[in-house]
């Protein structure tokens, strides 16, 4: 009996470890995790050029940490240039991994968003915004995209913005004690937003959600439902001219029917093709099937390609870039009581997939990776983890991927 309890726990252990580490039951404990180092970060590539913003907390002895939040832009060649934002910080920062702080850009027209210490579940509160409309060079005080004015939970945001360069947000928030999937956009650059529209009234309260543009600048949410637990498109059509919004529930994405009432913390990734064929990345924590799955859609997300498992059932928080037929998966996983960053690479828009390979120090704690493609070639942003301290990493794959670095290494 005893050995049947111990492995019981070593199972529910490993569950969370493959979640992120993080709180994955119903009902956790308000513990109080203050992170230092690069604690938050977030990429948005264009086509010849990527933005980045880094959220920073330094630890001072018996001074209040210093945060700071810090724009990259990378050029061509990925080098950067740094603009601090040049904003007045009066509150506490609260955005951290698998909680980012977002950005997104449209030519010279940058938004980020973050969020400060509030009154909602963890001290979780409202988001804040900021805009440039010169590449980054200064910085202006937004809008709040939620028109609640509640200073509870707002979190798990994302940003994009179409082609006509109209920003567009969604977000979780509690309305009628309900957490719920909510809507903007922003007609001038992220200064002011639109009235929100609840695109799902009831959705999982703290998985992060993901908003992409197609060409036709239809806007695509997947986020985690509520019941069951997988993961789920919602479709955004808004009529520039006379801001009408609708959306459709498009159905979900990895069909496991989950059926699970706490949050794992764990989101996914997509990214769209040429030919506006959506590819996505998920996990499940189902039972006998708990791990990372790509699958893709021709239809606009109404059925997609039967699930194909990436790594192991420990691998975890997925995400996913395209060029042509060439679609490069990244994800973390636990190999020797440590994650290490994993990331495998298809040719022929994911029929076949190459051995997955590590690229990030096996020596040390790495995880959330985020890929992107830009100027012909992939890159890999992810944090590396010692304790408390975050810092993040970026690494170059080769634009065609024939052959990776010589520091890659085969899993065995």
């Amino acid at each position: 009996m005893k050995t049947l309890k111990n492995k019981i726990i070593v199972a529910f252990i490993a569950l969370g470890l493959a979640a992120g580490g993080y709180y994955f039951f119903a009902k956790p404990k308000q513990h109080k995790h203050v992170y230092y180092g690069d604690v938050s970060f977030d990429v948005y590539a264009e086509s010849d050029k990527t933005h980045m913003i880094l959220f920073e907390r330094q630890k001072r002895e018996k001074q209040k940490s210093l945060q700071k939040l810090t724009y990259i832009r990378f050029d061509e060649n990925m080098n950067e240039s740094r603009h601090e934002l040049n904003i007045d910080f009066n509150e506490e920062i609260i955005s951290k991994r698998t909680n980012d702080i977002q950005i997104a850009a449209y030519k010279n027209n940058i938004a980020i968003l973050w969020e400060v210490k509030g009154t909602g579940f963890k001290n979780r509160g409202p988001i804040r915004s900021a805009y440039s409309t010169d590449g980054g060079k200064s910085w202006l005080k937004g809008q709040n995209p939620v028109d609640t004015n509640s200073m509870a939970g707002q979190a798990f945001f994302d940003i994009v913005s179409d082609s006509r360069g109209i920003f567009h947000i969604t977000w979780l928030d509690t309305r009628d004690e309900v957490k719920g999937l909510r809507y903007a956009y922003s007609k001038d650059k992220g200064n002011t937003w639109s009235k929100n529209v609840t695109v799902d009234k009831a959705s999982c309260f703290c998985c992060w959600n993901v908003i992409k543009a197609n060409k036709e600048n239809e806007i695509f949410i997947l986020y985690r439902n509520e019941k069951p637990r997988d993961m789920a498109f919602i479709k955004v059509n808004l009529n520039a001219e006379t801001d009408d919004v609708a959306y459709d529930f498009m159905g979900h994405v990895d069909k496991f029917n989950w059926g699970f009432e706490g949050c794992p913390h764990v989101g996914a990734g997509f990214s769209f093709d040429d030919n506006n064929r959506i590819h996505a990345v998920t996990w499940t924590g189902e039972k006998d099937v708990s791990g990372v799955y790509y699958q893709n859609s021709n239809d606009k997300g109404k059925s997609f390609t039967e699930a194909e498992k990436m790594g192991t059932s420990f691998a975890s928080n997925p995400d996913v870039a395209v060029n042509g037929k060439e679609v490069v998966v990244v994800w973390d996983q636990i190999k020797n009581e440590k994650k290490v960053v994993m990331t495998s690479v298809s040719k022929d828009a994911g029929k076949t997939w190459s051995k997955p390979v590590i690229i990030s120090d096996e020596n040390t704690m790495s995880m959330y990776a985020k890929v992107i493609f830009t100027n012909q070639k992939y890159h890999v942003f992810y944090s590396e983890k010692t304790g408390h301290d975050f810092k993040y990493k970026k690494y170059e794959l080769n634009n065609r991927l024939n052959a990776y670095k010589k520091s890659v290494k085969e899993v065995k």
